[in-house]
């Protein structure tokens, strides 16, 4: 594998590449706790950038960044899904970098993220800090991690 084996773009909200990364968050993020996406969470998609990556020109990850309400300088990063077939080929490493590179052009210091605790170590690797104590969100014990670019 050679990193121009993965591509990552940006989607727009409510095409048929969103519809394909939603159906991918929902699977691999949802699916397993048995909860869906609610109709507030879809209409807060509008005012978020969607990530698509593909591996050989195929469909293989996803995730989805915006602005920290009321922290101008603060990425928020979510919901990052590799579909099973392609995980450990990098593409959450170049979803990540595609995300860390789009802070720095747009002027952001910070990416904020709330990481599942079984993902943390893959966060750690890239760089990527803890901040507080453990908490449970959708279910499933979390915390909250930060890279800051300045």
């Amino acid at each position: 594998m050679i990193e121009s084996d993965i591509s990552v773009r940006q989607v727009p909200y409510g095409s048929q590449d969103y519809l394909l990364c939603v159906a991918l968050r929902q699977k691999i993020l949802r699916d397993p706790l048995g909860i869906q996406l609610t109709p507030e969470e879809h209409l807060a998609d509008r005012e978020q950038v969607h990530l698509l990556a593909r591996f050989r020109g195929q469909f293989a990850g996803t995730t989805v960044i915006h602005q920290v309400s009321g922290q101008p300088k603060t990425l928020f990063l979510r919901q990052v899904a590799v579909d099973e077939g392609f995980q450990g080929k990098g593409i959450g490493n170049q979803l990540i970098a595609y995300c860390e590179d789009y802070a720095i052009r747009y002027g952001f210091e910070t990416i904020k993220l709330h990481s599942r605790v079984t993902a943390m170590p893959f966060y750690l690797k890239l760089g990527y800090q803890t901040e507080g104590e453990e908490y449970i969100e959708v279910t499933v014990p979390h915390i909250t991690m930060f890279k800051h670019f300045s």
